[in-house]
């Protein structure tokens, strides 16, 4: 990520991050499951469909599988009861595999997460660096002029509310310079609940 004209990188991407990181191995536990099934291109997409759909793509891959084996046996009988038990437990051991990337992906939850965030190459699971870079992005805050302005007016009152304070530093009657509505300390002005500013032009006299 290019670090010029950043303002500031919001630290939630980091959780986010990590939040998915932390499934990689679990993950990686259900690749290894389907492996052993004979689907060894299993793929990103793949996992996104069994978890959040109907899982089309790898019925599609086990059936094609099953009927490439099938074809061993001569008997139309025989094949089809092959295929036809064979299918049964491929969708079986689906059915288990969407429990567990349910729970992986929190899919219950009101955040799941993402399967952009995973990369499948040759049976091993892995954060993809892309992801990563565009989730960092998507939590950066870069310069634009509005927000140049923003900051030099915002630094203006930093300034001014340094000054006046330091300003009564050393009277005794006054607590602050500028303070909140709800401090009962005595101040030449505050900022009202509703961020308004309000003069105390009376407490000019302990002055």
């Amino acid at each position: 990520m290019k670090t010029e004209n950043v303002i500031l990188v919001l630290p939630e991407w980091e959780r986010t991050k990590k939040g998915h990181e932390n499934q990689v191995g679990n993950m990686q536990t259900v690749v290894d499951k389907l492996t052993v099934l004979g689907l060894e291109d299993v793929t990103v997409k793949d996992i996104e469909d069994l978890t959040f759909s109907h899982g089309k793509l790898l019925n599609d891959k086990a059936e094609k599988f099953i009927r490439k084996n099938a074809g061993a046996f001569i008997l139309p009988a025989t094949r089809s009861r092959i295929i036809e038990e064979n299918m049964k437990e491929y969708s079986a051991a689906f059915s288990n595999a969407r429990i567990e990337l349910e729970r992986i992906f929190q899919v219950r939850s009101g955040n799941p997460l993402t399967a952009d965030a995973y990369i499948i190459k040759k049976g091993v699971v892995s954060l993809s660096d892309e992801w990563v870079e565009q989730l960092k992005e998507s939590h950066t805050i870069r310069e634009t002029p509005e927000r140049q302005e923003a900051l030099r007016l915002i630094a203006e009152v930093e300034t001014a509310i340094n000054n006046i304070n330091a300003f009564v530093k050393d009277n005794k009657y006054f607590g602050r310079g500028i303070t909140t509505w709800n401090d009962g300390r005595i101040a030449l002005c505050y900022i009202g609940s509703n961020g308004d500013f309000y003069k105390q032009d009376e407490y000019l006299q302990y002055i």
